[in-house]
């Protein structure tokens, strides 16, 4: 796991730098990226940076991890708000999901969030957060009720953010590759 938090830091750095006008991602072996892609999975997220188009928006950029799903960055206002760990990664169609943390099997509720990001474009992504809630009837958590991604009630549609991948990091993702 070392190793990944590495890749993913290296990443980070290549792909905050404002002034960079290429994004170049770590290298990285093939033989880790077979395992590390086996052990994590991989998503269409991999290595993108999506953009808010509010310009007056709190989330500004989520920078994903390369290669395979290690975790995400997410920045506001210029400045580093967290990085969050992409647990139970699944893709189906267009909607890729995941959790902030591990289910425990001695524990009811998994915790945390649900994050959900549907691709309704090649560069237009649609992303929603999801929080735990009791259901009575079958005395379980689930993932149901989406949380308001914005604190501001005039906004039209407060429970989905859409986001657009920056053309530097597609042509990046794309062109990422390991070192035999």
């Amino acid at each position: 796991m070392k190793n990944i938090s590495k890749t993913f830091l290296a990443a980070v750095l290549v792909c905050s730098a404002t002034s960079v006008s290429a994004l170049e991602y770590p290298e990285i072996t093939c033989d880790d990226l077979a395992k590390y892609s086996e052990k994590l999975g991989t998503s269409p997220l991999n290595g993108l940076v999506l953009e808010t188009e509010d310009p007056k928006g709190m989330l500004k950029h989520i920078t994903f991890a390369p290669y395979h799903n290690l975790s995400l960055e997410v920045r506001s206002q210029g400045q580093l708000v967290g990085t969050i760990q992409m647990v139970d990664t699944s893709v189906e169609d267009n909607v890729t999901r995941f959790h902030e943390r591990v289910h425990r099997a001695h524990r009811d509720a998994r915790g945390g969030q649900m994050f959900e990001f549907t691709q309704i474009s090649d560069d237009r992504f649609e992303f929603r957060l999801y929080g735990e809630e009791y259901d009575e009837v079958t005395k379980t958590f689930k993932f149901t009720l989406p949380l308001p991604v914005f604190r501001n009630p005039n906004v039209e549609n407060p429970f989905v953010y859409t986001l657009n991948a920056t053309k530097e990091s597609i042509k990046a993702a794309q062109n990422a590759k390991c070192k035999s």
